[in-house]
């Protein structure tokens, strides 16, 4: 009889742990974003910048957030002497760690991480396609901001350091981003 109610108690502590261990809140959410590459014979060719949408997933656990994103970007431009359609699609892939300064109803961060990048450029006919992908990094500065029980917005600017490879030399597809997220905590 000792032996079943020491074996609950230890079930019972252990689980509790356990507990504890998880008792982070998970996010899931949306975004709306400016992003501005910053390689200059890109913006010749294309405007300087667009609109990136994409979706996160993050987990958070005290002061910390372990964040993954899916962006897509996309921007129509124009050869240089020619003038024919040109088109820039990109769909980053993002793995991320933030961490939070204050557990308000305004809570500030700061964040970096590890970006995985397939892009791709479509020229005109008598061209190949580009087709490649490259890693990089990121560093952010954002804040949430907690409206009603779970909904909170994230104002978030980031800088992206992404190199990719041409005939020419090095094209940095990196950039500023910035923009408004809309997510739930639950």
């Amino acid at each position: 009889m000792k032996k079943s109610i020491l074996f609950l108690l230890a079930l019972c502590l252990v689980s509790g742990f356990s507990y504890q261990c998880w008792a982070g809140s998970f996010k899931v959410g949306a975004s709306v974003n400016y992003y501005a590459i910053s390689d200059p014979i890109f913006k010749e060719l294309y405007k300087s910048g667009g609109m990136m949408f994409g979706g996160f997933l993050s987990y958070s656990y005290k002061m910390f957030e372990l964040r993954t994103e899916f962006n897509t970007f996309q921007m129509n431009g124009n050869m240089s002497l020619t003038e024919e359609e040109i088109k820039f699609s990109m769909t980053p892939i993002v793995i991320g760690l933030r961490a939070g300064f204050l557990k308000r109803t305004v809570s500030p961060y700061l964040g970096g991480g590890i970006t995985y990048c397939p892009y791709k450029e479509d020229l005109p006919a008598r061209f190949e396609p580009v087709s490649e992908s490259v890693i990089g990094f990121h560093f952010e500065a954002g804040s949430y901001f907690y409206l009603a029980k779970g909904l909170h917005l994230d104002f978030n600017v980031r800088y992206t350091n992404l190199n990719a490879e041409s005939f020419e030399g090095d094209v940095k597809i990196g950039g500023i981003r910035a923009g408004l997220g809309v997510g739930y905590r639950f």
